[in-house]
């Protein structure tokens, strides 16, 4: 055999079982980060959509005190307008002051229900092939909301849900965010994988394979003259 294919034949087998080592720890790394990234993304989703609702309700909740509740459209139309938002609805629970025929009031669907009878809803949903978040906070009676009696108007029970905030928020652009960040990563990744893969090999080629290379050559050479 020929020093040259000794030599080739040795650092293909040091080198590959280098390589599948390196390319794994990546696909795992990989895999961790964008499973991390989704998590920290939906976090900050729900935080939001959750701020939203509050923001909503003491808006209206304000209103109401100052005697300007025939405004709530506009308030609700302005948070339609924000960024991702695709829906907003004010649900009305037992007490309301007054009654609405507007659909966005009224229960539509086992979420609504749910929601006015004191769960918390948080889904993340498929609607028309894109990802969107749905949040459903209920608001309860109190006798101190924020320096606020809520049943001096509302006639109900302290802590008996007099009315959600429903918000629907499509997180198609937040994902598109975070795979440009994504591949953007992988691609940074796979280039300090074939760096280091080439030192790597430099290294070992230097250490381990020329040593070892003259060794096999010495051993072939001492054969060949036999």
């Amino acid at each position: 055999m020929h020093y040259s294919t000794i030599k080739f034949s040795l650092g293909l087998k040091v080198i590959f079982p280098v390589s599948i080592i390196f390319l794994l720890s990546l696909i795992v790394s990989s895999w961790f980060f964008i499973n991390h990234q989704q998590q920290q993304s939906n976090q900050s989703i729900a935080s939001k959509v959750e701020s939203m609702a509050t923001s909503l309700f003491d808006s209206l909740n304000t209103m109401m005190l100052t005697g300007t509740m025939m405004n709530r459209e506009i308030i609700r139309n302005k948070f339609l307008q924000l960024p991702n938002i695709k829906e907003v609805r004010v649900l009305h629970g037992k007490g309301h002051l007054a009654v609405s025929d507007n659909q966005e009031h009224k229960v539509l669907d086992e979420w609504d229900k749910k929601a006015l009878s004191g769960e918390t809803i948080k889904q993340w949903l498929t609607m028309n092939n894109k990802p969107v978040y749905l949040m459903i906070k209920p608001f309860l009676a109190s006798k101190d909301y924020y320096g606020v009696n809520c049943i001096q108007c509302h006639q109900v029970s302290e802590h008996e849900v007099i009315g959600a905030i429903r918000i629907m928020y499509s997180m198609e652009e937040d994902n598109s965010a975070n795979a440009k960040v994504f591949w953007s990563s992988i691609l940074i990744s796979f280039i300090i994988f074939f760096i280091g893969l080439i030192l790597i090999f430099i290294l070992i080629r230097h250490i381990i394979i020329n040593p070892l290379s003259e060794f096999r050559k010495t051993i072939y050479i001492i054969e060949e003259n036999k």
